[in-house]
């Protein structure tokens, strides 16, 4: 397992977490929940990307899809909680920044 780690990088040992907790009969909450809540934002974005790129899926789709319950809304959540924050950055601040998913 160490050498998957240092191979793929942080991110990409991240979402192969994420998509192992995801696959086959049943969901690991626990290692979900390890990996989306108490994240910073920066974490979240890259870890969406990395499994974007590595399944060609959108990570907030496949949560959505597999877990149920308050689990799954605060995961959801967190996993929106990026593009939330962009957009009040720019009414606020007046800017334009394109919203990323």
């Amino acid at each position: 397992m160490v050498w998957r780690g240092l191979v793929l990088g942080p991110a990409g040992y991240d979402a192969d977490l994420a998509r192992t907790a995801m696959k086959g009969l049943g969901t690991d909450e626990q290692l979900l929940t390890e990996l989306f809540l108490g994240r910073p934002s920066p974490e979240i974005r890259l870890l969406k990307a990395a499994f974007g790129h590595r399944y060609k899926k959108q990570l907030s789709d496949e949560v959505k899809k597999e877990v149920s319950g308050s689990l799954g809304r605060c995961a959801y959540l967190n996993l929106l909680h990026v593009r939330i924050l962009k957009n009040h950055y720019s009414i606020r601040n007046g800017t334009q920044r394109p919203a990323s998913g």
